[in-house]
């Protein structure tokens, strides 16, 4: 497929799990035709979700996945509740990717825009996907099938508005009274039991208040959670200096992907990388934000990947304000 690139490799991961084998990073240009993407993450086998972004246009994120099915889509950017796309949209999970429809909401495939997409598969100790309907009742648990305890969890009502809810271990030394905002730029809600009911997660199941956010009656949600291991993913924080030779973070490992989000200090949009779009050494980091519809912002080569991790190479408030915390997840590159 012409102007397609996938993330390929042989290393093994937490669980036996390759990470090519559960993660990809595809570019492609729309051509509003049935399509299908290529990228040898088995969705039909083993389910999980899909990100994409048109890169080159003001316009939304969209999350499909597969525990609510083909048509209905989700706004990262947005309080609505999951949309039917129908033929638009996602048209099939497939053993080697997925399908697209003709899209007349340049959401996925529009003629005349160059896209990007992430997609997840459900792995052990990388990624799951959950579905639930809430109760209204402080204490309701959901069971999950990551395999190891949530290190980053990603919740949103599906039957009605509501916030994008995120749990990060990193945010303080009590996360399970944090929250983070995806659809928001502000820093982290500290010190609250709204949303996780003051307990932690653990490897089989999470907990949830009685907010209307994660747990309103009657209402049905998703939960996307991320592992944390030396072999695929890690969930960490560091602490800024606000320098153009910035902190270097330790990971084990190279990322390809990468997700940063200002947690203390004010407000600041989340800012995500991938090494498709520039996230190499001396590259145009082309930056997207999960929260805002904007278009790709390119030029300010603000971190550089090193073999173990990756440096901050920019004061810039996006990623490296002076004593300001940061929590970001990274996902191994192949």
């Amino acid at each position: 497929m012409s102007n397609t690139a996938t993330m390929m490799g042989l290393g093994s991961g937490a669980g036996g799990v390759k990470i090519a084998d559960a993660f990809s990073t595809q570019l492609y240009s729309g051509s509003s035709a049935n399509r299908n993407i290529v990228n040898d993450i088995d969705l039909d086998g083993h389910g999980g979700m899909i990100w994409t972004k048109v890169r080159t246009t003001n316009f939304n994120h969209v999350i499909t996945d597969t525990e609510q099915g083909l048509s209905p889509y989700l706004v990262p950017n947005a309080t609505s509740a999951a949309d039917n796309g129908g033929s638009d949209t996602v048209t099939s999970f497939n053993s080697d990717g997925y399908s697209l429809g003709v899209d007349g909401q340049w959401y996925w495939n529009k003629s005349g825009y160059n896209f990007v997409s992430w997609t997840w598969r459900k792995a052990p100790k990388f990624f799951d996907v959950v579905t639930w309907t809430g109760s209204g009742v402080a204490g309701r648990t959901v069971s999950h099938n990551l395999g190891s305890v949530p290190a980053m969890m990603i919740v949103k009502s599906t039957s009605t508005t509501g916030q994008w809810a995120v749990y990060h271990h990193s945010t303080s030394a009590n996360p399970q009274k944090d929250y983070l905002l995806l659809n928001q730029s502000a820093a982290a809600y500290l010190n609250q039991d709204l949303i996780w009911n003051n307990t932690s997660p653990t490897a089989t199941e999470f907990t949830l208040g009685s907010n209307t956010v994660g747990n309103g009656s009657g209402v049905t949600y998703v939960a996307y959670l991320f592992a944390h291991n030396e072999d695929l993913i890690q969930c960490g924080s560091y602490v800024g200096n606000g320098s153009n030779t910035g902190p270097v973070i330790d990971l084990g490992f190279e990322p390809q992907w990468l997700l940063i989000k200002k947690s203390t200090g004010g407000a600041q949009d989340w800012a995500l990388y991938d090494n498709m779009r520039g996230l190499v050494n001396n590259g145009d980091d082309a930056l997207l934000s999960p929260n805002t519809s904007g278009d790709e912002l390119n030029g300010y080569q603000s971190l550089s990947p090193t073999s173990t991790g990756f440096q901050l190479n920019s004061s810039h408030d996006w990623v490296n304000t002076n004593n300001e915390t940061y929590v970001y997840m990274a996902i191994k590159k192949a």
